[in-house]
């Protein structure tokens, strides 16, 4: 299906900055399937997509998108902090909720893997995903004599 939108000059879109309104989906990222947050404007199966025109869309991103603490002040680092979600262990990323976290470090995770075995990111990049593995299986996985069992994670099929 395509779409197409005009957005005319003074026309304003703004989302709800409720990260509650933000489930966790099962969609694609860089054509793998992956649980994100979704987005205010989302869609699956589109082609030929185009938004154009002088109007404004605010996402209301800071309900379902990370945050990093080195694109804030610490004022605002702080207020974000204190308006709920959650801080990665590492105290350098905040998130709408423990969910969002969990999705997002495993699809990051996922992807350097992937990169590293493909041959696209150089071996450099394999401590950085084996710390984030060893994150996720941490604070989000235990592991018995049955396989790794993933916990605070919500998936939808």
């Amino acid at each position: 299906m395509s779409f197409c939108a005009f957005l005319r000059y003074a026309f304003s879109y703004k989302s709800e900055p409720d990260y509650t309104l933000y489930p966790l989906i099962q969609s694609h990222f860089e054509g793998n399937v992956v649980v994100r947050c979704q987005a205010p404007l989302d869609g699956e199966g589109l082609h030929d997509v185009a938004i154009t025109g002088s109007g404004i869309i605010d996402g209301g991103g800071q309900g379902w998108r990370p945050v990093k603490k080195s694109k804030m002040t610490e004022a605002a680092w702080s207020k974000l902090v204190d308006s709920g979600g959650c801080v990665h262990a590492d105290g350098d990323m905040w998130w709408p909720s423990m969910e969002a976290m969990a999705s997002g470090s495993m699809m990051f995770v996922y992807a350097l893997a992937k990169g590293l075995r493909l041959g696209y990111l150089e071996s450099a990049f394999h401590s950085a995903m084996m710390k984030g593995y060893e994150g996720i299986v941490k604070h989000l996985a235990e592991v018995d004599e049955s396989g790794v069992h993933l916990h605070q994670i919500s998936v939808l099929i």
